[in-house]
C-alpha cells in the first residue's frame, strides 16, 4: 500500500483514513473487473488472479489452504514502456487517495 498511494508516515485517524479508501477503491475494482489472466503456481494449489480495469490493476493470490488475498493493487503496470507516451510528472492530488507524487515507472 504505501508504493501505491501517497502514504507518507502519518497515523492514527489519518492513516485509518488511507487504508479505508484503499481497501474501497480495492473493493470497488473487484466488483467492476474480470479476472484477465490467471498464473497457477509451481505446486499446483496456489495461484495469482489478475484483474484491471482502466488505469487500475489488481492481483489476487490463492493460498495452498483456500485464502484469497489482495497481492497488489495500484496504477496498471505499463506493458510495453516504448510505445506508451511519457505523462510527464505527477502532481499526486491531495484529494486522491491513489495518488502517489513519485509513481511515474512501473512497479516491476
Amino acid at each position: 500500500m504505501a508504493l501505491n498511494t501517497r502514504f507518507q508516515n502519518e497515523t492514527g485517524s489519518a492513516a485509518r483514513q488511507l487504508v479505508e479508501a484503499y481497501l474501497q477503491a480495492a473493493q470497488t475494482l473487484l466488483g467492476q473487473a474480470h479476472p484477465h489472466d490467471a498464473q497457477l503456481g509451481q505446486d499446483g494449489n496456489t495461484g495469482v488472479f489478475l484483474l484491471q480495469s482502466g488505469d487500475q490493476h489488481l492481483e489476487l493470490q490463492l493460498s495452498a489452504n483456500g485464502v484469497i488475498s489482495l497481492r497488489d493493487f495500484g496504477l496498471a503496470r505499463r506493458i510495453a514502456a516504448a510505445s506508451v507516451p511519457d505523462p510527464g510528472p505527477s502532481s499526486g492530488s491531495p484529494s486522491d487517495p491513489l495518488s502517489h507524487p513519485d509513481q511515474q515507472e512501473p512497479l516491476s
